[in-house]
Formats: structure tokens, C-alpha cells, sequence
């Protein structure tokens, strides 16, 4: 409802469980629809089910069976990042909502990355609905200012 496009995901959410969810809402989109949407995905960053949580394994048998897996659950896949990689891919630039918790104004944290001519996606990350709302018009408003 709010022009969101750019859908971003990952087996390692939860045992693929956040790309199922996304595959089943974009399966019920219309051909038309779906084509105006941008989904990505990324490898390396696998789900250990005995510890329940992620863990790291860029080998080639590894990533291949992560994508293979990611592709029957999202259908197809426009982008695919590997996760985990090198200090130069930032994940969760504010600490999962740790600075906005401290006090940061999410329009703050939004323009701080506008004003050095940010070139890329920022994955907020969010918890519902009303999450994603809020973090779109914090965005939103950030760009206005």
C-alpha cells in the first residue's frame, strides 16, 4: 500500500521460515504485480536446527544447496547477496533498534546515511505491519528534510 517493492530475505531468518512466508504472499500475487517486485535473498549464512541459530559456510556444495532451497520457496530470486561476507557489507547498521531504543530519532539515523550520497540498499529489518509503516515514514520523512 505504501509503494514498497524491494522485498529482502534469507534462509538463515529462522530456518527459511521468512522465506516461506514471502514466497506464499508472492505466489497470491498477480503476474502483473509480481513482476514490479524486486526480491532479494542471500547464501552463506545457513540455519543449524540443533543450536537454533545461523551459522557461516561459503563452500560450493553449501551455497548451491541454499539457493536451490531459496528458489523452491520464493519461486525466483532478483538479487542474491552472500551473507556474511567481508567487513564491508554492514548488517544491521543500528544495532537491530539498540540506537533507536537509546534515544536516535529513526529520521536521524536514515538522513545520517543519506548525507554521505548512500548508493545501496538499508535493510531496517521489521516485526509486523505497523513496523514496516513506521520505519517506511521515518524514511520518508528523512528524505523531506
Amino acid at each position: 500500500d505504501v509503494g514498497i517493492r524491494y522485498f529482502d530475505t534469507a534462509p538463515s531468518y529462522g530456518d527459511g521460515v521468512s522465506e516461506e512466508r514471502l514466497g506464499r504472499f508472492l505466489r497470491r500475487m498477480p503476474a502483473g504485480q509480481r513482476s514490479q517486485v524486486t526480491v532479494a535473498t542471500k547464501f552463506g549464512e545457513h540455519w543449524d536446527r540443533a543450536a537454533g541459530a545461523p551459522y557461516a559456510d561459503h563452500s560450493f556444495d553449501a551455497l548451491r544447496r541454499s539457493l536451490d532451497e531459496s528458489l523452491a520457496r520464493l519461486g525466483a530470486v532478483e538479487i542474491l547477496q552472500l551473507h556474511k561476507t567481508t567487513p564491508i557489507a554492514v548488517n544491521r547498521p543500528f544495532a537491530m533498534g539498540a540506537m533507536v531504543d537509546a534515544g536516535v530519532d529513526k529520521r536521524d539515523a536514515f538522513r545520517f546515511i543519506l548525507e554521505r550520497n548512500f548508493q545501496g540498499v538499508i535493510l531496517t529489518g521489521t516485526t509486523s505491519p505497523a513496523h514496516l509503516k513506521e520505519n517506511w515514514q521515518a524514511f520518508a520523512l528523512s528524505c523531506t528534510l
